[in-house]
């Protein structure tokens, strides 16, 4: 048992630790909330089905009592031991002023404190840093992968990359441009962008089909074609702009 002393409302409480975790006895609670001897203990009787073993308590036995120190507080029955959730749980039906300011300064002052100050091995902090990491990169994959893309072509996108970051529909998107007068479609049904906004708005790139062998145009939009059209569109729609 740590030998540490907390004051909670003018009483002593001694700090008690099992598995890394502090926790409280029924004569703990008893005494800090001025309940009758025996309260918390017919509380927990009570609600036994409620509470979960190993999480809201734990039943020591005597070979347990006396490795963690806890000889004087056992009883001849052994001891159970209540973690935060437990403490909580059981005295929820507390609704006095007294036991509301306890149970802040125990959570606060008793309970959290600890958590906060346990100290991490090597192991744990670089596992810790890993899984933040391999995070970090999850959520960033679908921006690298698009950038990537943008980076390939100069920084040009076609038009379902550019609706899809409009959060428009492609369909939507085209028509929109076709209507305004920025694109059209050749004799071969190919899309081809209104003369008077290339390069600034358009830039035409050459690419070949891998499969077949097929080379032609393809027509892409710069980023100040991006910009402008978002401009344009956030007039009559609620676009928000790339992060």
């Amino acid at each position: 048992m740590d030998e540490a002393i907390i004051t909670v409302q003018g009483q002593d409480l001694q700090v008690k630790e099992y598995q890394n975790r502090r926790v409280v006895t029924f004569r703990d609670i008893d005494e800090l909330h001025q309940r009758p001897e025996g309260t918390a203990k017919r509380n927990f009787a009570e609600n036994r089905e409620k509470f979960i073993d190993g999480t809201d308590y734990f039943r020591l036995t005597f070979a347990e009592i006396n490795s963690t120190n806890f000889v004087q507080l056992s009883s001849p029955n052994g001891l159970t031991i209540l973690t935060e959730s437990g403490y909580l749980m059981l005295v929820k039906s507390f609704t006095d002023d007294l036991a509301w300011i306890v149970q802040r300064e125990l959570v606060s002052n008793y309970f959290r404190v600890q958590a906060a100050i346990q100290p991490l091995s090597t192991a744990q902090t670089i596992q810790a840093g890993y899984e933040a990491l391999m995070t970090l990169v999850e959520e960033m994959k679908p921006k690298a992968e698009y950038f990537d893309a943008l980076v390939d072509r100069n920084l040009l996108s076609n038009f379902r990359d550019t609706a899809k970051e409009f959060q428009v529909k492609e369909s939507f998107f085209m028509d929109w441009l076709f209507d305004n007068g920025y694109i059209y479609r050749d004799q071969k049904e190919q899309i081809r962008p209104i003369a008077s906004h290339t390069p600034e708005l358009f830039e035409l790139k050459e690419y070949k089909n891998p499969k077949n062998g097929h080379v032609g145009q393809q027509t892409l939009i710069t980023p100040k074609g991006r910009e402008t059209f978002r401009l344009l569109l956030a007039d009559s729609l609620t676009i928000r702009p790339p992060n």
